[in-house]
C-alpha cells in the first residue's frame, strides 16, 4: 500500500510539472511567417524580403557576442545569439536574387578598423505571439548606444573558405554575409563595444523569425 501511495504521488507531481511547463514549438511546424526548421528560408520577391527560421541562444542574453545570426553547423554557430539550420551561402544567393548589391570591400588580412559597405538592409525579429516585428536594435543592446546598421557585405568566397556560418555579424566583418556598419571590424575584439540580446527576446531555444529586407 505504501509503495502504491508513493507511485501515485510521483505520478501527480509529474503531471503537475507537465501542466505548468511552457510549451515549445515543434521544429517541424511552420511559424506564422511560414518558415520552419525543415524550410528555414522564405523569399518574398515582391517585398524584397527573406524570412529566416531561427532559435534564440540564451547564453548571449547574458554574455556578449559579435555574432548575430549564424548557420548552426558553421564554426561560429555556437557563438551566435540566433542560430538557423539554413546555410549562409543560401542567404547570399537570396539577396542577390532580390537585387541587393554586395560591398565586397573588406578582406580578412586588411579589414581591421574598416567599415562594411554594400546594400543597406533592414533586419527585424518577431515570433508567434509577439506584439509586433521588432527592429534588430530593439532586441539587441549595443553598449555604446548606437543603432545597428546592416549592410550586405557579400564575402561569398570568404564564407566558403572559413565556413564560420556567419550571416548577420554585429560589427563590420570580412567573412559575414551582412554586418553592422555602425562599428569597424575589430571593435568587439578590442572591447570597444559589447552586444547582448535583451529582455524583449524569448527564452533559450525559443523560435523566432528574422526578416532581412533589401532597402
Amino acid at each position: 500500500m505504501k509503495k502504491l501511495t508513493v507511485l501515485m504521488l510521483a505520478l501527480i507531481a509529474a503531471l503537475t510539472l507537465s501542466a505548468c511547463s511552457t510549451p515549445t514549438a515543434n521544429p517541424a511546424e511552420p511559424t506564422k511567417a511560414g518558415v520552419s526548421a525543415e524550410k528555414p528560408f522564405l523569399i518574398d520577391e515582391a517585398a524584397k524580403t527573406i524570412k529566416i527560421y531561427a532559435t534564440v541562444n540564451g547564453k548571449y542574453l547574458k554574455e556578449p557576442t559579435r555574432h548575430g545570426l549564424n548557420y548552426k553547423e558553421g564554426k561560429n554557430g555556437p557563438k551566435a545569439l540566433f542560430q538557423t539550420p539554413g546555410k549562409e551561402t543560401d542567404v547570399y544567393d537570396a539577396l542577390i536574387k532580390l537585387g541587393a548589391r554586395p560591398g565586397d570591400n573588406l578582406k580578412v588580412e586588411t579589414a581591421k578598423g574598416q567599415t562594411v559597405e554594400g546594400q543597406p538592409l533592414l533586419v527585424t525579429v518577431t515570433w508567434d505571439g509577439a506584439e509586433k516585428e521588432y527592429d534588430i536594435t530593439e532586441v539587441v543592446t549595443d553598449s555604446t548606444g548606437k543603432q545597428i546598421a546592416y549592410k550586405f557585405g557579400g564575402n561569398l568566397d570568404a564564407a566558403k573558405q572559413y565556413m564560420t556560418g556567419c550571416m548577420l555579424c554585429l560589427d563590420s566583418c570580412p567573412v559575414g554575409i551582412a554586418s553592422n556598419a555602425a562599428h569597424p571590424y575589430g571593435s568587439f575584439d578590442e572591447k570597444k563595444v559589447e552586444f547582448r540580446g535583451n529582455d524583449k527576446l524569448l527564452a533559450d531555444g525559443k523560435v523566432v523569425t528574422i526578416s532581412i529586407k533589401v532597402q
